[in-house]
């Protein structure tokens, strides 16, 4: 059973709700005017950046384990599963950190998100940069292809939150707008990976060392993009309503 006060709480929610539905085409956004919001595109072209590198990882990384170091099938299911590892326990402490310093009002919010989000971003370019130092030298490989996952898992404090810091109301449209552009990494990347490869096969290594080059070069230009064009301040084309609690529901939870 619920209290009557839940029960208003839960009538008022739906009441409003059906008043939002109503005005919702008298205040809806346009196309025209999210397609033209700089900070949007800054963050697809992140996020592009973004999956363009674990699109390499996800595909092509155990592809070079097995044709460049020679690393047995055994170990490159280990080492793949502990770079991913790596990545979501990154995922799941820096998304917590971050909420809690985000929470405490100390600090700016943007400021914040491009902190995180450039951790990732040069971060993650810097360690990419060091598999190719690390040569065929199996330890250093997996250490640095392991931070550089890490490195991924810090847009959790960054990039990921940004639909939602910039509108609860069409966060979905937003992330959806990112994922849009960003997967078309799907067929993108294998395609620049494949020709890059078979252009020159007898130097194959140096071919991988390219690649790599091109993944970390795009990491650090959506970290400089991401620094320079991102802005986590709600967007004045975004309704700001919210529903406020029963003074009675409020009173019955806090005696």
């Amino acid at each position: 059973m619920i209290s009557d006060s839940e029960l208003k709480y839960i009538q008022a929610h739906i009441e409003r709700k059906k008043q939002t539905l109503d005005t919702s085409s008298s205040s809806s956004v346009s196309w025209i005017r999210l397609l033209s919001n700089r900070v949007i595109w800054a963050g697809a072209f992140t996020q592009f950046t973004m999956v363009w590198s674990l699109t390499v990882f996800v595909l092509k990384i155990p592809d070079y384990m097995h044709n460049v170091l020679k690393i047995p099938l055994e170990k490159n299911g280990l080492y793949s599963a502990l770079m991913n590892l790596g990545e979501c326990s990154s995922l799941l402490i820096s998304g917590m950190i971050v909420d809690k310093i985000i929470k405490s009002g100390r600090y700016d919010k943007t400021n914040v998100r491009k902190i995180c989000q450039s951790f990732t971003q040069f971060g993650g370019g810097l360690f990419l940069i060091l598999v190719t130092v690390a040569n065929c030298d199996e330890r250093l490989f997996l250490a640095t292809t392991t931070m550089t996952m890490i490195m991924n898992g810090v847009q959790a404090g960054g990039l990921i939150a940004l639909p939602s810091d910039l509108s609860s109301e069409f966060s979905a449209t937003i992330f959806g707008i990112f994922n849009m552009i960003s997967m078309t990494n799907g067929f993108i990347c294998p395609l620049v990976i494949g020709y890059i490869l078979d252009s020159d096969p007898h130097h194959i290594k140096h071919g991988w060392w390219t690649i790599i080059y091109i993944t970390a070069a795009l990491r650090i230009a959506g970290g400089i993009v991401f620094t320079l064009f991102v802005s986590c301040r709600r967007q004045s084309w975004c309704r700001k309503k919210s529903l406020s609690l029963p003074s009675s529901f409020d009173n019955d939870h806090h005696q």
